[in-house]
């Protein structure tokens, strides 16, 4: 129990688990510009926006409700790209395309970060130098493309003076470039580990072979390395 225990918090480690919000963000944000959604007003009085009383008798003679949407995504990205597009002198058409442009990117982003995330967590997660994932090539371009991404839409944001926008964006950025530190940090660890493993398993590969010079068998220790670039 305890060794299962020890085996999870090794590999769920905090970089591995913003591998996941990092997921969950792009897909969320991709999907989110094939929504189109109206607001509503509210019609509850408990959610009363401002109120204006009568100063002289002190009655209610008025509530102002707030507006919102009424769905699991708060915004209605259409309306917003053309409004943005139109401030930009393009048209609907062209705005139309963008988003679902960029909203298909994004879903994809998400996805190889969902499988960076799931990945992560199988025993299937050494480093190697045979595949993107072994040699951490897929985990340095998701984060290269994620903030090319926002630089991009930090860009978009000044071009159209979107400062609510802007503050987001740039705020996730921080995340990222912190999320890529902690990456940097663990695939060198596991690096050093695994120039260990492949040191000792060569020591003792010679060692059988000064021992037995037909020796061709491989050692257990050394079933994650690549014996190719020996």
């Amino acid at each position: 129990m305890i060794k299962t225990i020890v085996s999870i918090d090794k590999r769920a480690s905090v970089a591995v688990l913003l591998y996941l919000l990092f997921a969950t963000f792009w897909m969320g944000n991709g999907w989110d510009k094939f929504t189109t959604i109206s607001m509503e007003m509210d019609t509850d009085p408990n959610l009363t926006k401002f109120a204006v009383v009568n100063a002289e008798t002190g009655e209610l003679e008025q509530r102002i409700m707030k507006y919102r949407f009424n769905a699991p995504y708060g915004k209605n990205r259409t309306a917003s790209f053309n409004a943005y597009f139109g401030q930009l002198g393009f048209s609907n058409d062209v705005a139309q395309f963008t988003l679902k442009l960029i909203g298909a990117l994004e879903i994809g982003l998400g996805l190889l970060f969902l499988y960076i995330f799931i990945r992560s967590l199988s025993p299937n997660n050494q480093y190697n130098r045979t595949t993107m994932f072994g040699t951490r090539t897929l985990h340095r371009l998701c984060f290269k493309a994620s903030v090319t991404a926002f630089i991009l839409f930090m860009a978009f944001d000044v071009a159209v003076s979107d400062r609510m926008e802007l503050w987001e964006h740039g705020t996730f950025l921080l995340l990222l470039l912190f999320t890529y530190y902690l990456f940097l940090q663990s695939d060198r660890i596991q690096r050093i580990e695994f120039e260990q493993v492949k040191k000792g398993w060569e020591g003792e590969r010679n060692r059988r072979k000064d021992r037995d010079p037909n020796f061709t068998g491989e050692d257990r220790r050394g079933k994650h390395i690549d014996h190719g670039h020996h």
